[in-house]
């Protein structure tokens, strides 16, 4: 159907929060300043916007200070991409959105 889609639920913490998932997360925001979906270790769809507290919390216990926010970019190759970042990094949402489609831009051109 046309100008449908279909939401699909987030997979809960346990599924995917892991120690490697977490060390992963922290070095990518580290670097990148976000996390998309579309990273390797990332769970798939809006996981990571509904999950942004528990993603958050994990990161604190294991002594990473980011301040986290979700959001999601329509992109021309990868259709929605959501991801979280690091409000330390990118002042708002557009500036993280802008990040994440020129990573999604990089990424695509090389397939």
């Amino acid at each position: 159907m046309k100008g449908y889609e279909i939401q699909m639920p987030a997979e809960p913490l346990e599924d995917f929060l892991d120690d490697a998932f977490v060390q992963q997360t922290a070095s990518t925001l580290r670097d990148l300043g976000f996390v998309a979906d579309e990273h390797e270790f990332a769970p798939y769809r809006e996981t990571l916007s509904e999950q942004v507290e528990g993603i958050a919390e994990a990161l604190a216990e294991a002594g990473y200070d980011f301040s986290l926010r979700s959001g999601f970019v329509k992109h021309p190759s990868a259709g929605f991409a959501y991801f979280i970042f690091d409000e330390d990094r990118y002042e708002d949402h557009g500036n993280a959105a802008a990040a994440v489609s020129a990573w999604l831009d990089e990424r695509y051109a090389e397939r």
